[in-house]
């Protein structure tokens, strides 16, 4: 059924670009929100399938468990343990709903950045790119300056972890950081973007201890001071904008599964407000 939304969909995006009279665009653009709709409804009744289906694997994993530990098997219980707490952190994660940092808090982080930080261009680049390119630790880390179109303001994210790798448009000002940043830092033995005074590429542990040592001076709460919270907030940004599809929001992330861009859009404040606009607008037909 998904997929057959998705299809009609892009016909329909077809049909738009050869319209010709402003009465048939309207009705191709009505029918391509009905759709967007239809499949994001698809898309959270698959949400909840696979809630029941973590939920029974869960079940399936602490049984087997206690099958291992049974057998003294101390590397199996090990080994099961973790994927039992992975996958409880999933279940949690999905019960609780997404965290994020407003834009304003972000801000204040930078703040703090540039007050108190001795490499203040790096760390607030790292934030900056963090933010508008929805990476991860690992990929702003992996970084490289071949990555970067300095003269169209482009970068090229090689997404890790199932996702799409993409190229997206960052902020002018961005680059001209990023600019600044390459200028003072010239380094012929590597072409990674950041590094560390220790070593030859910054790592994720001085990413994280970066990113939390300047959240808690800013205020922010020590449980909202994870990296992947930076690419949380660019998701709910995008989505309470009110300017991008569902399916624009799922390629600037680089998700391989809408379902992942759905925990974003599904109930956001802009697009139950636009919901609400068309409702108060629909004509009595009685």
């Amino acid at each position: 059924m998904i997929n057959i939304i998705k299809s009609s969909i892009e016909n329909n995006k077809e049909l738009l670009k050869n319209a010709k009279t402003k009465k048939e665009k309207n009705y191709i653009c009505q029918k391509l929100i009905e759709l967007e709709k239809e499949l994001e409804n698809e898309m959270l009744k698959q949400d909840k399938e696979t809630n029941k289906i973590l939920l029974e694997k869960l079940g399936q994993l602490k049984t087997e468990r206690n099958y291992i530990e049974l057998q003294n098997d101390y590397m199996g219980v090990k080994k099961i343990s973790r994927e039992i707490r992975k996958l409880q952190a999933e279940i949690n994660e999905r019960k609780a709903g997404i965290k994020f940092l407003s834009f304003q808090q972000i801000k204040s982080i930078i703040r703090s950045i540039r007050k108190f930080s001795k490499n203040p261009t790096r760390d607030e680049l790292i934030i900056q790119l963090g933010f508008y390119l929805g990476l991860r630790v690992s990929e702003i880390r992996d970084l490289k300056i071949s990555d970067i179109d300095f003269l169209d303001y482009k970068v090229q994210c090689r997404r890790k972890k199932n996702s799409l790798t993409n190229i997206i448009d960052v902020p002018v000002d961005t680059i001209k950081l990023l600019t600044k940043y390459k200028n003072e830092n010239e380094r012929s033995y590597t072409d990674y973007v950041f590094s560390s005074s220790k070593s030859n590429t910054i790592t994720p542990q001085g990413i994280n201890g970066m990113f939390k040592k300047y959240g808690l001076m800013a205020g922010i709460p020590k449980e909202y001071l994870h990296f992947h919270i930076l690419k949380h907030s660019r998701g709910v940004y995008l989505a309470e904008s009110g300017i991008y599809t569902t399916q624009e929001i799922q390629r600037i992330l680089g998700h391989k599964e809408i379902k992942s861009t759905l925990v974003y859009t599904a109930f956001s404040k802009a697009q139950n407000e636009a919901i609400s606009n068309k409702l108060k607008n629909d004509k009595n037909i009685f």
